[in-house]
């Protein structure tokens, strides 16, 4: 290397040769090498100052009894730490990108976080809106197949027919109408072919206490909420009992 060195001494300390300097003569007699580190071992390493430039240096020697001589090989410290310098490098800016993409990550997961906790908030308070105005519009509201079972029935059911409505649930809403109206209601229900299209028909139900009832209901198509969603209905029956007792009278 450029400040990399190869020197063979003599055995009381004289240089014969220094590369690259080329001097000649030195007396390295009094330095760490013959005064400590040869006494201890003949071949080593240790790291000095180095007489010949001033820079710190890394010295591997061998002494050879034979014929007197050590040979030392000096490398720079810089040289010798180049390597692992460079992998440094690459390690920290290998660490700052994985931080980096981490942060970033960690950013994209808490703003998603954000959104859905958003969403489900905003979901939530929808439902407690809609769930609100069912249980206390005097109306029923029912959401029903294409076949007539019901899916949804609004607690005012309760007060209107008498019957609970997670009871009703799951049934067919022919199970409650009168046999003499179930044509009316089946041929009403069967106009309605598009979302925009309401029919309107009044029908006799029984109720709980089995007494009879008279009910108006409007009803269409509900906008289907998923692709290829199956197609529900959307009924609301208003009591319209007195209504017609008024009727009869007339």
């Amino acid at each position: 290397g450029p400040r990399g060195g190869v020197t063979l001494i003599r055995h009381d300390g004289i240089v014969l040769v220094h590369w690259p300097s080329q001097k000649t003569g030195t007396d390295l007699s009094k330095t760490p090498l013959f005064q400590v580190h040869l006494k201890q071992k003949l071949a080593g390493f240790y790291d000095v100052l180095s007489p010949f430039d001033g820079i710190r240096k890394y010295i591997g020697y061998d002494q050879s009894l034979q014929y007197g001589l050590v040979g030392v090989v000096a490398l720079s410290e810089d040289e010798i730490l180049a390597p692992w310098q460079a992998g440094l490098r690459s390690d920290i800016v290998i660490t700052l990108v994985m931080l980096c993409t981490i942060i970033l990550i960690a950013s994209l997961l808490a703003a998603q976080l954000r959104f859905r906790s958003r969403i489900e908030r905003i979901l939530r308070e929808r439902e407690e809106r809609y769930r609100l105005l069912a249980d206390n519009v005097a109306d029923i509201v029912l959401l029903l197949d294409t076949h007539g079972k019901l899916l949804f029935v609004s607690q005012s059911v309760k007060s209107v027919l008498g019957f609970d409505a997670e009871a009703l649930v799951g049934r067919s809403c022919f199970d409650l109408i009168h046999s003499g109206d179930t044509q009316a209601l089946k041929a009403a229900s069967s106009k309605i072919s598009r979302r925009s299209t309401t029919e309107s028909v009044d029908f006799r139900v029984t109720r709980a206490d089995g007494g009879i009832a008279w009910l108006e209901s409007n009803f269409k198509l509900a906008e289907r909420t998923e692709q290829g969603g199956q197609a529900r209905i959307v009924s609301v029956l208003r009591d319209v009992t007195t209504r017609k007792a008024m009727e009869d009278e007339l």
